[in-house]
Formats: C-alpha cells, structure tokens, sequence
C-alpha cells in the first residue's frame, strides 16, 4: 500500500514536479509534463526510451522513421536531462516508478512510414512490443543505477476497450483493424509482463482509470496491480471481475482522489476516501484486513490545473492510504 503520482503534473518546471513528488509521495513516480510541448505526450515520451523506434510527427499521429530526426534526439536529450536533475534533486531512494504508454495503445496511436497503423501490421505489432520490453528494462537498469532504488512500472493501456470492441479505425477504407479479444490482449501483456520481471522490474501495474476497466486483461496478464476508477466498479459482473483479481493476488488501486481534494486539518477529506475504499470491500465481502491490498490513487493525472493543486491532491491520497494501513478497522 503506498500513494503515487500517475506520471503527468502540470507545468513546465521538472525540478518543481520532483520537489512535490519528494514532498507527498513515498513512491516516487518519474513526472512528465505535456506543457513542455511535442514530444513531451504519453507516447513521446514512452518511443524516447525506445531508441531503436525513431519517430517523427506525421499528419495523424506519431510515425516511425528510417533515422532519428531532430525531434527524436531532442526528445532523448530531454529524457536524459531529466533524469540527471531528478538524480541530483532525490539521490538515493528506495522506489522509483515510471509511467509509459502500453504495446497495444501504441500500436493503436503509431503509424509505420506506409501510413499504416502498426496494429494493422502483425510482425510490426510483434516487434514494437519486444522492443518495449527490452527499452523499458534498460531504463530501468538506468534508474537503479541512478537512484539505487526498486524500480516498479506503471503502464497505461487507454486503448482496450477499443480492440475488444473492434471499433479502432484503420488509415482508409481497406485497412480494416479486426477485432483483438480480451484473451489475445491479456496474452500479449503476459509476454510483455514476464519480459519486465526477467529484467528487474519489481512490480508491474496496468492503469485502466477513466474508462470501463479490463480488468479481466488484468488478471490474464498477471500484473501485481491494476488502477480503477472507483466509480466504474459497479454491478455485479464488475464486483466478480474485481474481487477474482483481489483473490489472485494483484493490488487494486481505487480512483478516488480529484484535483480539488486537499489535506484540511481534521483530515476529514482524506477519511472519506478511506471510508469509500473500505465499503468497496465491504461489498466485495472481503474482510478489511486484505485493505493492505488496495491504494487509493488519483482518479485521473493531475494536470488540469496548477501544481500547487496537485501537491495539495497528492497529500491527500497519502493520508487516505496512511488511514486505510492504520485505522482499516475503525472507518
């Protein structure tokens, strides 16, 4: 049980987003701030730690490229400047955590040079997701070295709902995007999984906030947490998903914290996020000593607004957590 940010904060300033993130959080998340500009997105940023992937900003979306252009080293230098102020800024920790954009959400939002979706192209779906396995373990390598940390990863996967429904359109009229089944998208993100373990990472979440959660991909990927959006767990099948996932071992992290949340002084906002949580349970009939398997997180990335809101947002989910560990009984 800890609190995390979920990757981006506002701004433009990442020596200000690594002081709130030392500040509020006991798990350190690697900040990205989409303020900076392009290449600073979700999928920008998750290609700059896949240096055999060079990319370029096409017409429609992000497009590979035969060599890396000026955009893509920009977006390494940038990577690399980060890390070397966060270094200076953290020193030594004990877990770090970074967030990047899933395989499949990938293939959904990259074009090969033809124009084509890599999704629509099997060897090409098959490479990208080895090369993710093998860029997200090398920069976690680069992360224990640089803060002597555990590194845990946290991957966000928008793009489920779509292929399980089949309505992910293609670039024309003749690239036509089949339906992908829960069971193939758990399958892949097995792979993918296993992949990040074998190369030192120590906890890999699936991040499904915001939207109808797959957590039955969850459970067939076997990822040690899976994040959701307090209010999307409800009905029954929903509660079965949910607490088959509680049974197998993987933490759940509840949405629950907005931007407008903030840590008053007889804590009474971060209480009823606890509160919240532990009735969840409660509905779930599992006993509130198994709470340690749940976190309570933002319901969303905490850029909308101002980095003092976020600050005042991350304080909040931390003494949630801080209540569920402590008081599980009494709420």
């Amino acid at each position: 049980m800890t609190c995390y940010n979920l990757g981006d904060l506002p701004g433009t300033s990442l020596a200000e987003a690594g002081d709130v993130i030392a500040s509020e959080t006991p798990l350190r998340t690697i900040p990205r701030l989409p303020a900076r500009g392009l290449g600073s997105d979700a999928v920008g940023a998750t290609l700059a730690l896949m240096p055999e992937l060079p990319i370029e900003k096409g017409p429609r979306s992000w497009r590979l490229t035969t060599r890396p252009q000026i955009l893509t080293r920009r977006v390494w230098d940038r990577t690399e400047r980060d890390l070397d102020q966060l270094e200076e800024l953290w020193g030594e920790v004990e877990e770090v955590q970074f967030a990047v954009m899933g395989p499949w959400s990938l293939a959904t939002r990259i074009e090969l040079s033809g124009g084509h979706r890599v999704l629509a192209d099997f060897g090409a779906l098959r490479d990208l997701t080895e090369v993710f396995i093998g860029g997200m373990g090398r920069h976690a390598l680069e992360l224990h070295r640089r803060f002597g940390a555990r590194v845990s990863i946290l991957i966000e996967e928008p793009d489920l709902n779509s292929l399980a429904a089949g309505t992910v359109k293609g670039t024309s009229d003749f690239d036509v995007i089949p339906t992908v089944f829960p069971k193939a998208l758990g399958e892949r993100l097995h792979a993918v999984v296993a992949g990040l373990r074998d190369a030192g990472i120590e906890s890999v979440r699936l991040n499904q906030l915001g939207r109808h959660p797959r957590v039955d991909v969850a459970r067939i990927c076997a990822a040690d947490g899976v994040l959701v959006s307090r209010s999307a767990i409800a009905g029954t099948a929903m509660l079965d998903e949910v607490g088959q996932a509680l049974s197998q071992g993987i933490t759940l992290g509840v949405g629950t914290i907005r931007e407008g949340d903030f840590l008053d002084e007889d804590r009474a906002n971060p209480r009823r996020h606890a509160v919240a949580v532990a009735r969840l349970f409660d509905e779930l009939a599992i006993p509130r000593e198994q709470l340690t398997h749940a976190e309570i997180v933002p319901a969303a990335p905490l850029n909308g607004s101002t980095l003092l809101r976020a600050a005042r947002a991350l304080a909040c989910a931390r003494v949630a957590n801080e209540m569920l560990e402590k008081d599980a009984g009494d709420l």
